[in-house]
C-alpha cells in the first residue's frame, strides 16, 4: 500500500515542476512580446517624428511664402510668429519622440515583470514538488507503520 503514496507523490512532484516550468516559459515569451512591442513603439515614434517634421518644414515654408508675398518681411510680428511656428513645430517633434520612448520603457519594465513572475512561478513548483515528497513520504510512513489486521502491535 505504501508504493501507491509513493508513486501519487512522484506524479504530484513531476506535475509541479512541469507546471512551474510551463509557467515559466509563458511568462518568457511574454516578456519577448512585451519587448518587441518597446521597439516597435520606439520605431514608429521615430517614423511619426520624421512625420511631423516634412509637415512642419512645408508649413514653414508656406509660412515664408505668405510672408514674402505680403511685402511685411521678417520684422517684427511676422518674424515673433515664425519664431513661435519653428518652437512649437520642433516640440511636437521631441514630444512624439518622448511618447516613444515612453512606451518603449513601458513595455521593457512588462517584460522584466514578466520575467520575474515566471522565476517566482517556476519557484513555487518546486517548493510544491517538496511538499509532494514531504507529503507523500509522510503517508507511506504511516501507512507502513500502521498496525496490521490480527497484529499484536
Amino acid at each position: 500500500m505504501s508504493y501507491a503514496f509513493v508513486a501519487a507523490a512522484v506524479v504530484a512532484v513531476v506535475g509541479a515542476v512541469a507546471a512551474g516550468k510551463a509557467q515559466k516559459n509563458a511568462q518568457e515569451y511574454q516578456a519577448q512580446v512585451d519587448e518587441q512591442n518597446g521597439l516597435l513603439a520606439r520605431r514608429n515614434a521615430g517614423s511619426n517624428e520624421e512625420q511631423q517634421r516634412k509637415r512642419a518644414r512645408a508649413f514653414q515654408g508656406r509660412q515664408l511664402a505668405a510672408i514674402g508675398e505680403s511685402g511685411v518681411g521678417m520684422t517684427g510680428s511676422a518674424a515673433d510668429i515664425f519664431k513661435e511656428s519653428l518652437y512649437s513645430a520642433e516640440m511636437d517633434a521631441l514630444n512624439i519622440r518622448y511618447e516613444g520612448e515612453l512606451g518603449n520603457v513601458s513595455a521593457q519594465n512588462s517584460a522584466q515583470g514578466a520575467r520575474y513572475s515566471g522565476k517566482l512561478a517556476q519557484q513555487a513548483g518546486y517548493f510544491g514538488a517538496a511538499a509532494s515528497i514531504a507529503g507523500g513520504a509522510g503517508k507511506g510512513y504511516a501507512n507502513y507503520n500502521k498496525p496490521k489486521a490480527g497484529s499484536l502491535n
